[in-house]
Parts: structure tokens; sequence; C-alpha cells
């Protein structure tokens, strides 16, 4: 419901587009085939923030290992900086999970609440910055 939820709110009526499709596609298949309840919300966080990359405002994702300290995600750039910047804040377990499906990395964190939540948090922000206009999930409040 998120994958979906998400795609519905983003997209415009009637406009097809077949990048989006062919990435909902596989998105879904990934879902299904995930295992386990983290394992199904880890594939859909990466696929809405594949849907963010096909829209023009994915995160940039570094190499580099994501420490645990807190993080701040500008806006603007998606670029996470230490936790005191202006930005998106996050925790640095939260921001680890982003950045490991951003890399298509197998995450090792689990998906407790309160990361969900900050992760649901950060993910109606940042694409409501880029839309210009709300996009909240009602979809995990009803999976909660």
């Amino acid at each position: 419901m998120l994958v979906t939820e998400c795609v519905m709110r983003t997209q415009a009526d009637n406009q097809p587009d077949a990048n989006v499709f062919e990435m909902l596609s596989k998105g879904l298949a990934a879902l299904e085939a995930a295992k386990g309840a983290d394992g199904a919300y880890g594939e859909a966080v990466g696929v809405r923030l594949m849907l963010a990359e096909l829209m023009g405002f994915g995160l940039p994702y570094a190499e580099a290992s994501v420490e645990g300290a807190p993080v701040s995600v500008s806006p603007e750039d998606g670029i996470p900086r230490n936790g005191n910047a202006p930005g998106i804040r996050m925790s640095g377990g939260a921001y680890a999970m982003i950045h490991a499906h951003g890399l298509r990395l197998e995450h090792r964190i689990v998906a407790t609440e309160a990361l969900r939540a900050e992760i649901e948090s950060f993910i109606t922000l940042y694409f409501s910055h880029h839309l210009d206009r709300r996009i909240v999930s009602r979809s995990f409040d009803v999976l909660r």
C-alpha cells in the first residue's frame, strides 16, 4: 500500500510513464518475494527512493559507511550533514536504513516502529519539498 499510494499521489492522472510503470512492476514483485515484515518494509522504502530518482530528486549515495550519529539531510540536494545543520533531521539508524536501500545493499537494521516513523516522516517531507505539495502516506498509519 505504501508503494502504490506514493505512486498515485506523485503522478499526474492520465499521463502514462513507462519508466514509472516498470519500476512499480519490479518493485511489487520484489515486495512479494521479500522475506518477513522487515524485508517487505525495506523493499517499500527502496521502491519509493527509486521513484524519487525517476522524478529527478533522488538522493545521492556515497559508498562510505554511515556512522550512527544523527544526520540532517538537505531537502535541496539530499546530502546528509551533521545533525546540527539545517535540513530534515533523523537518527543515524534511520538514515543508515535509507542509505542501505539507496545503494541496494542488504540492510541489517531491524525496522522498529520508531525507525519506520522517522523514515516515513523523511519521505513525506522530502517528496513534499520537491513536489510543492504535501505528500503524506495514509497507508503507514493504517499499517501501524
